[in-house]
């Protein structure tokens, strides 16, 4: 979306004529409910949560509307709500995981068992590890571009940054990961 058309849907979106407002909140639903379900799905992997975060990502975009907040960019804001929901989402899973795991342990179920439980794919979790070691600006503009395919020129716009601060964000986020992950993969071969 360009910045005409976005400043267009905002304007339209602070409209007080009902019909207006609701034509924008339609035209940004159109322009934005697949991109953002494909970027949800792919995070959190299970369609019908993705399906679930983008409703909920929609409604709390149409509330920000609501109290008259600031809005610059359009898509960015939306992508923003959606991965703070999806991080929401995955820390609540952790969370639920976790005491599963520990009822597992006081029913006495055979400890093998339990391991295997607890033994997801090691490289997503070691992914996931370098990830959360990005500052939360360095998280989102590498899960747009991996998880949401986009290029860093569409980033910047998502997020009102210059391609320059998105292109050095995500060298730093990449070189970051690369270390964490050559520092585990040597470990590794050391086990061997």
């Amino acid at each position: 979306m360009d910045k005409h058309e976005n400043d267009k849907l905002l304007k339209l979106l602070k409209s007080k004529n009902k019909a207006k407002k609701r034509a924008a909140f339609d035209a940004i639903y159109q322009r934005f409910s697949d991109v953002i379900l494909n970027y949800c799905f792919r995070i959190v992997s299970t369609k019908f949560i993705a399906e679930d975060i983008l409703q909920e990502t929609f409604i709390k975009f149409f509330e920000w509307v609501e109290e008259e907040k600031e809005i610059r960019n359009i898509g960015g804001l939306l992508f923003s709500i959606a991965y703070s929901i999806c991080l929401k989402h995955i820390n609540k899973l952790k969370e639920t995981r976790s005491e599963d795991i520990t009822t597992l342990e006081e029913s006495y179920i055979d400890k093998e068992l339990i391991e295997d439980v607890r033994e997801p794919s090691f490289a997503a979790e070691k992914v996931a590890e370098a990830m959360a070691k990005l500052t939360p600006l360095e998280r989102e503009i590498i899960s747009l571009f991996y998880y949401g395919g986009y290029a860093q020129d569409e980033i910047a716009e998502f997020l009102n940054l210059s391609k320059n601060i998105v292109n050095a964000h995500a060298y730093r986020a990449r070189q970051k990961m690369a270390k964490d992950l050559e520092v585990i993969r040597n470990k590794i071969s050391k086990e061997r």
